[in-house]
């Protein structure tokens, strides 16, 4: 259980969540191909976070962030994440559709604008 966890910059690349992360803190960490399939991130800060080739399908992800931070003045780069199933709230959409880093499919696949 990783709930409330403070992660900022940590190395989680491949690693497999089990089914609790709310409320944690993995600004700039190293999340890249990570099983995050069906895992709780409601409130869960990604900002600048490396998410690429992750997996968040069924995850709950209602007020995560997937920002700019401001600290490594960097995106979090969400190349080919999955986000197939993720609840994500309307506000939260928008958010995510605002990252550079969002390839054209899941752009399309999110409905963003």
């Amino acid at each position: 259980v990783l709930s409330g966890v403070k992660a900022r910059g940590a190395n989680f690349s491949g690693a497999t969540f089990g089914p609790e992360a709310s409320r944690a803190d993995f600004r700039g960490a190293n999340l890249s191909g990570a099983n995050l399939i069906s895992v709780n991130l409601y409130q869960t800060l990604f900002n600048g976070a490396d998410l690429s080739g992750a997996d968040l399908s069924g995850a709950l992800a209602t007020g995560t962030t997937f920002g700019f931070d401001t600290q490594s003045q960097t995106w979090t780069n969400l190349a080919g994440t999955i986000f197939e199933d993720t609840l994500l709230s309307s506000s939260g959409v928008k958010s995510l559709c605002l990252n550079p880093t969002l390839l054209e499919d899941d752009r399309d696949l999110l409905g963003c604008q």
